[in-house]
């Protein structure tokens, strides 16, 4: 955000609420233009519409209150309907894990780690599967469901900092090969 846009920004904010008058004025803008700098205008804007139209209190926000509305990708599957992905994915998964879980969503990927889990699973006894293994599915599908919103509102370049810096950690962006796990080794073992 430029200058100009947290001007705006606390301009909207002195309008709304009668009780809010910094002291400097000049300082004000400096801090939350510093801090606000990597997130985009109307991103803020429309967190401060959000916060405005669901406050109660009567005080305006900080800026920390501000980027905690702001708009994120919202998840269209329910624990239950990803869970219903995975079961069936699990299904196909005794000699094809590795296929079945490059079919499966981006977050569906990230809650189960590896395509290894596929073939486990469908090992395992069906009673077990299906509440045992669904039950940790989905508190650990909420879990990334939460990181996935949470990191949604970071800034764009931290954000493209945080997916290097986890890419280089699983090894996907690194040369060598090692302590990377061969799906399609496991598809093609007969267990």
């Amino acid at each position: 955000m430029t200058r100009d846009e947290v001007k705006e920004i606390i301009m909207i904010m002195t309008y709304t609420y009668s009780n809010y008058r910094p002291i400097d004025i000049k300082a004000t803008v400096d801090i939350w233009a510093s801090i606000l700098a990597p997130y985009q205008f109307e991103g803020i804007k429309a967190a401060l519409h959000a916060y405005i139209l669901s406050d109660t209190k009567g005080f305006a926000p900080s800026p920390g209150q501000l980027i905690d509305q702001i708009p994120v990708k919202k998840f269209d599957m329910t624990e239950l309907e990803a869970w219903g992905i995975v079961s069936k994915a699990i299904s196909n998964s005794n000699y094809h894990a590795k296929e079945e879980f490059d079919k499966l969503p981006p977050v569906i990927q990230k809650t189960l780690g590896r395509c290894d889990v596929l073939k486990e699973w469908a090992s395992m006894e069906n009673d077990t599967v299906q509440s045992v293994i669904q039950s940790n599915f989905i508190r650990n599908y909420r879990t990334v469901l939460q990181r996935e919103k949470d990191i949604g509102k970071l800034p764009v370049k931290l954000r493209e900092l945080l997916e290097i810096t986890g890419e280089k950690m699983s090894g996907r962006g690194i040369e060598s090969n090692t302590n990377q796990i061969d799906c399609k080794k496991i598809d093609d073992e007969k267990f």
